[in-house]
């Protein structure tokens, strides 16, 4: 919560003063909108807001003090966020940290997951805690070694303000994955940061870090080139007067044992053809300005048929077994209303009639006429709640 700024004040103040001297070189008309406010009446308003900006103080030093604590506490990592984000030597930038000390994890032997994939659990957080030039310098050997952090986050889950005779304490979640080139390895960290204040603030008025428990993190491994590798990269445009591509279908159109991708907005689809995605018209006239779609047999003659969402209802183009659709829709549902922001289709046969069900759900836009108000994080547990 701001205080109120001192300059509207004075700015009010001039502007009363610009006010009163109009007001006395033109009487003003009656025009039925009232009389211009006396000097009186801006300088109870000058009192007023005054008021205001005391009372406001008194709210930030007292009710919404652990908020802001909190506030300044995750701008510490948020900014090293930032740094690491902006750098190419992200594990320099780590070094270069300033933290007091740092508890490093030490490590169970590895669990096995499929796709050659090692689990190292942390062992219990009671073993004595490594120093923080010791931290840095692992990381330079990991530095050696030709390792590099390409992807990173913090996530500030929980603050404790200071109590008599114990710190100040934050919980992040953290995430990390590392890849050598070299080695052709890749690693990943996630797990909870537990950090301590320092009462000292550095220059930007922020607190400075005492500790950092870093011993509850998980380290996963793999060797080998990624699991992933791209097979198709290509611009897909909007249609006309949208700026949805989406919905994003994946399904075996043609019955040949392999899924097309359909990007059905855009009036796109992607067939596998001889190692390689071909990209090809969905429907042939196009579906439309459309938000939703989905795909399934929904006339019950044993082919794909694709359902839409349109402002003016659900549309229906009928499937030929081979993967086309019929280039005319048909209107089978009118909406009670224009159908805003249509945003998700599902079908089933809900009842057990033999016949599919659907079920369309509308985005609803947060903060619109006061709906679905703005969170905030209660400060002792990081839960968000409304007010």
């Amino acid at each position: 919560m701001r205080a109120f700024p001192r300059r509207l004040i004075l700015l009010l103040v001039l502007l009363a003063g610009l006010i009163a001297v109009a007001r006395w070189r033109q009487p003003p008309a009656d025009d039925g909108r009232g009389a211009i406010p006396t000097s009186e009446q801006l300088r109870q308003l000058a009192a007023e807001l005054t008021g205001l900006e005391a009372r406001e103080r008194q709210a930030a030093e007292t009710h919404w003090a652990p908020e802001m604590m909190a506030e300044r506490a995750g701008a510490v990592f948020e900014r090293l966020w930032d740094s690491l984000n902006a750098s190419s030597d992200r594990l320099g930038v780590a070094v270069a940290f300033a933290v007091g000390e740092v508890w490093l994890p030490e490590f169970l032997s590895p669990k096995r997951l499929p796709h050659g994939i090692q689990m190292f659990d942390p062992m219990a957080p009671e073993f004595p805690a490594s120093p923080a030039s010791d931290w840095r310098g692992r990381l330079a050997v990991l530095a050696g070694e030709g390792w590099e952090m390409v992807q990173c986050e913090f996530r500030h889950n929980r603050f404790e303000p200071a109590a008599e005779g114990r710190p100040g304490r934050s919980r992040f979640w953290f995430s990390a994955h590392f890849v050598n080139e070299r080695l052709i390895q890749r690693a990943s960290l996630t797990g909870d940061l537990h950090v301590e204040w320092s009462e000292e603030l550095d220059e930007d008025g922020l607190p400075r870090v005492r500790r950092v428990d870093a011993r509850r993190l998980q380290l996963m491994t793999r060797d080998g080139p990624p699991a992933f590798s791209r097979v198709l990269y290509e611009v897909v445009a909007p249609p006309p007067k949208s700026h949805f591509i989406d919905p994003l279908i994946v399904h075996d159109l043609d019955g040949d044992g392999t899924n097309e991708i359909i990007l059905a907005s855009a009036n796109a689809v992607f067939r596998w053809r001889g190692g390689q995605f071909v990209r090809s018209r969905f429907c042939a006239d196009g579906p439309g300005l459309i938000f939703t779609g989905a795909i399934a047999d929904f006339d019950g003659d044993g082919r794909d048929d694709f359902l839409c969402a349109r402002f003016e209802g659900l549309f229906l183009f009928r499937g030929d077994g081979t993967g086309s659709f019929s280039s005319a829709p048909e209107f089978v549902w009118p909406a009670p209303a224009r159908l805003r922001y249509g945003q998700v289709i599902t079908a089933a046969d809900v009842d057990g009639d033999g016949d599919l069900d659907v079920w369309l759900g509308q985005y609803k836009n947060p903060y619109d006429g006061g709906q679905m108000p703005t969170p905030t994080m209660t400060p002792t547990t990081g839960i968000p709640h409304t007010c």
